[in-house]
């Protein structure tokens, strides 16, 4: 089964513009294809055609009032009534210009619209990004959201995406472009913001409050938004196959648009908000990767009105242990986790980087045990037995149910061998989710590692916000050694994470309030760097003689190491130190991978022809 087919059945995603609870033939119309044009890009004129309705021949009866919007010159170009499929949306003997335009249906008093672009979308954006020059954006979130339609229109035209003859591309481009399009029109109405408050569907940017890099989301509002009222949230978590290649912008998730109609429709009939929170790096397991979906709930909670006590999380096949994942990281933060033909645990073969089988720590981060036992949530565990790659199969379901049961009573299922059409399925989801309550909710992260010993482990610092420093006070050898260990580190940091650059800063550079605030990763010793020098007292690394001393444990003085402690001024912080008391060595640290390190603490001696490498899973 293609990788978009498969995605389809795990979850729809959502295509509305201005969504709202569709009626008889109306909603069949659009359900069908996520759009009533039978093209959303058209070339009018004496060498073009005319845009045009498009619908089963089926629904006979289905008539629709249409008015037909320039989304920059906000104005009404075209409004006409009882059109069927074929009818043609034009201004009567006037062709319409190039530009970008909304249509919105309407039939038995219930609406929804779309995006059509007349002429070249290449043009088109083109046309657009001169506008935004024109356009002086303040508001910082304003930036960011223009800057995120504009990187996914810039995807979408790049020559390997390119595709203007294939409906599905169309229909995303379109939508692409006329978001674009009303920003930049709001803006020059004097809106600077062009998130909070508005309906729909959108997709989204944040900086990351870890490294300082744009991250991209992607959100469904309802169309009953109401302010005064907070809405539930639905977060639907990736799969980790599918996050492999590409970021979240250019993935096959932001790929499935037209698949979106079912789960913005109940999601509209049940008045919740949706939010795919994409992903900052391949989906290992590891619980840094939670913290990226922490910080995206945070920016929908500070643009919407979103209930805090009722957000619920929902996971598909692989989706279902990052779901679960998320819940044990962050235990008081979600009102309910609904599995869907579910992976609950992952076994540790399908761990990816590592030397040896790190059985206790796998053991300790998979998900199942923490779900069952978090009385804060509600469980609900879907599965129709369809037998598609990459599933969990209903056994799998089977045994978790009965599993959480010896536990807890309030566990709900429906598990069987008939397949469900998703329209089903959604509104069981829906309807169970809806009284989901999480009386006391919280955003504070498990410290269940730390109770286990850890001092870390060394992964969980790129977890917090944090600044690589660079030791200065060193001869130019050691000065040029300390910097290829910064440079490896950065490298290895943007492939690791899809191109974000981490903060990087001279130790002299580095405040005293930035040592306070933020995980620290000292390069270099107490000698070459002046903050590892200000901190060293109180970091139980030192060496002395013939011996290196890590919290208690000898090793040869000339050793290098990685080595990750408390921060001594914040609880909520790290120190990653990356060095060699002999900085001839310090090259040896670059054979270490932090961002899967499920230990403590490396040491690396330099001996025989490898040298010998001491692996410390916990320093406590």
């Amino acid at each position: 089964m293609k990788t978009k087919t498969k995605l389809a059945y795990i979850f729809t995603l959502c295509a509305f513009f201005c969504p709202g609870a569709l009626a008889g033939d109306l909603h069949t119309a659009w359900e069908q294809r996520g759009s009533l044009l039978e093209k959303s890009i058209v070339y009018t004129g004496e060498q073009g055609e005319s845009p045009r309705l498009k619908w089963d021949s089926s629904l006979t009866g289905l008539r629709v009032s249409v008015e037909l919007r320039d989304v920059l010159g906000n104005k009404v170009i075209v409004q006409k009534d009882n059109l069927t499929s074929g009818g043609m949306l034009r201004g009567g003997h006037r062709e319409l210009s190039e530009g970008i335009y909304k249509v919105t249906y309407t039939s038995n008093q219930e609406s929804v619209s779309e995006y059509l672009v007349i002429g070249s979308p290449k043009a088109v954006f083109e046309n657009l990004k001169k506008e935004l020059g024109k356009t002086s954006i303040k508001d910082a979130g304003a930036r960011l959201n223009i800057e995120a339609q504009v990187k996914r229109e810039e995807i979408l035209c790049s020559r390997e995406n390119y595709d203007i003859g294939n409906e599905a591309w169309q229909q995303k481009a379109a939508h692409t472009l006329g978001s674009l399009a009303s920003m930049i029109a709001m803006q020059r109405d004097g809106r600077q913001s062009v998130a909070n408050d508005i309906a729909g569907l959108h997709i989204r940017g944040i900086k990351s409050k870890i490294d300082g890099s744009t991250q991209y989301y992607r959100v469904y509002i309802p169309a009953s938004l109401d302010r005064s009222r907070a809405m539930p949230l639905l977060v639907v978590m990736p799969t980790p196959f599918e996050a492999r290649e590409k970021p979240f912008v250019a993935s096959v998730f932001m790929e499935s648009h037209r698949q979106a109609v079912l789960l913005g429709h109940y999601a509209e009939k049940h008045g919740f908000a949706v939010l795919w929170p994409g992903y900052k790096n391949p989906l290992e397991g590891f619980t840094l990767e939670s913290t990226h979906v922490a910080e995206v709930i945070s920016a929908v909670q500070r643009d919407w009105n979103i209930d805090g006590a009722r957000i619920s999380v929902y996971g598909a096949c692989g989706g279902g242990y990052f779901a679960g994942r998320l819940i044990a990281t962050y235990p008081r933060r979600f009102a309910a986790i609904v599995y869907n033909r579910a992976v609950f645990e992952r076994n540790i073969d399908l761990l990816r980087g590592f030397t040896e089988p790190p059985v206790e720590w796998h053991e300790a981060i998979n998900p199942a045990d923490a779900v069952i036992g978090n009385s804060h949530i509600r469980i609900f565990v879907l599965n129709d037995g369809a037998k598609l790659p990459g599933h969990g199969d209903i056994e799998l379901s089977e045994k978790f149910v009965a599993r959480a049961k010896k536990q807890r009573s309030d566990v709900e299922a429906h598990i069987a061998n008939a397949p469900m059409k998703d329209a089903v399925m959604w509104d069981k989801i829906f309807t169970w989710i809806s009284p989901c309550w999480n009386e006391e909710p919280g955003e504070g992260r498990s410290d269940f590692l730390k109770k286990l010993g850890y001092e870390g482990p060394i992964s969980e610092v790129f977890s917090t916000p944090f600044i690589i420093v660079r030791g200065t006070a060193s001869d130019s050898a050691d000065a040029a050694r300390i910097d290829a260990t910064v440079e490896h580190l950065k490298e290895s940091y943007k492939k690791m994470f899809y191109g974000a650059v981490p903060i990087i800063k001279n130790d002299s550079e580095v405040t005293e309030q930035e040592i306070d605030d933020y995980s620290l990763i000292l390069i270099g010793n107490p000698e070459s760097n002046a903050v590892w020098k200000k901190l060293e007292a109180r970091l139980p690394v030192a060496a002395s003689g013939s011996k290196l001393v890590i919290k208690g444990r000898e090793f040869p003085a000339n050793s290098a190491f990685t080595a990750v402690f408390a921060h001594p001024l914040n609880s909520n912080a790290y120190v990653l130190t990356i060095g060699a008391y002999d900085l001839t060595n310090l090259g040896l640290t670059r054979k270490a991978d932090p961002f899967k390190a499920w230990y403590d603490c490396r040491v690396f001696e330099p001996t025989g022809e490898q040298g010998q490498t001491h692996t410390v899973s916990k320093l406590d």
